[in-house]
Parts: structure tokens; sequence; C-alpha cells
């Protein structure tokens, strides 16, 4: 796909995402920035519009989550290139990530975090990292996360806050690069 895109020239290729400054539009521009590709973006509302798109070749690729694709997918509908975490995702583990796919370097992934007001008392935050990673630790509970295609990573509030900041700066230089506004 790099390939083609560099080949493009003044045909650029375009690709799809659900809406501007998702981070499915931040990833497409990361991976534009990383491989040196220009592709043109179409945004569109909903992942349904974008499958829509797919199927109809009415856009060249996609930077999507691959949860909400996975029934186009396993029916040989569309085809995953490459995920964009750190790590396969056990829903697709026969797909690439991206760093694997010849990018190297390259990793988004998408994250939920459990957060609370500043002030809250020390002892009802460990109490409550506690009881998460009980319940994230339960085999059934990760089996279930997995077949969303959710890899739970967990951390303490200080590694979290360190990614946090890691992450503001990642994507300030990407936007900034991409002239995307705030």
């Amino acid at each position: 796909m790099i390939e083609l895109a560099k080949s493009a020239g003044a045909q650029k290729l375009n690709y799809s995402t659900v809406g501007l400054g998702s981070i499915q539009h931040f990833a497409a521009e990361y991976f534009q920035q990383t491989t040196g590709i220009s592709a043109l973006h179409i945004p569109y509302k909903t992942t349904p519009d974008i499958v829509t798109a797919l199927l109809r070749r009415d856009t060249d690729f996609a930077v999507e989550i691959a949860h909400p694709l996975s029934g186009q997918v396993r029916a040989g509908e569309l085809r995953l290139l490459a995920v964009t975490n750190g790590q396969r995702t056990p829903s697709f583990p026969d797909v690439p990530t991206v760093a694997e796919a010849g990018v190297p370097g390259y990793e988004v992934s998408g994250w939920s975090a459990l957060v609370m007001p500043a002030k809250t008392p020390q002892a009802v935050v460990e109490k409550t990292v506690k009881a998460l990673r009980e319940v994230l630790a339960r085999e059934s509970f990760r089996e279930q996360l997995a077949k969303a295609g959710v890899l739970p990573t967990p951390s303490t509030p200080d590694e979290l806050g360190k990614y946090v900041v890691g992450e503001i700066a990642k994507w300030k230089v990407v936007a900034e690069k991409a002239n995307m506004k705030q």
C-alpha cells in the first residue's frame, strides 16, 4: 500500500476515518508522516458509512477500529492490512502490526482510563485500583475483552499520568505537522 501511495503521484490515494480529529484521523496522519506518503482524507460520520465507501470503492483505504469490521473481514469483503497496536490483536492473530509490516516504531493504541477527582483520598484510589486489577485478572472477563478486540493493560495512577503526558506530546507534534487545528 505504501508503494502504491508513493507511486500514485498526482492521482493521490484517499482514505477515510470517522471524523476530523478522531484517533483514527490522528493515526492516519501519523502513518503518512511516518511513511512519507500523502493521501487525501475523506471523513465520514460513522463506521458503517466507511464500510459502505470501502465496499463501493469510493475510498482506497480506511483507518478504523478493527472489531466493528470483523464481520466484513471474516466474510472476505474487507481485508485488514495491519493493526496499529504495538502487539497483534487476539481477534486477528494473523494480521501483523504496522511495525511488523514494515513501519518500525509506528504504534497507535486507543485507550480508556478510570479517573477520579484530583482530591480523592489516597485510600479510595488504592482500593479502587486493587478492585480493578482483580476484575481484570479474571480470565472470563479478559476473554470477553479479547472478543471485543480490547487488550487490558493495567497500570498505576503514576504510570497512567506519565503515559497521558507522553500521548499529549506525541499527538501535539502530529497535529502541528498535519496542520490540524484545535
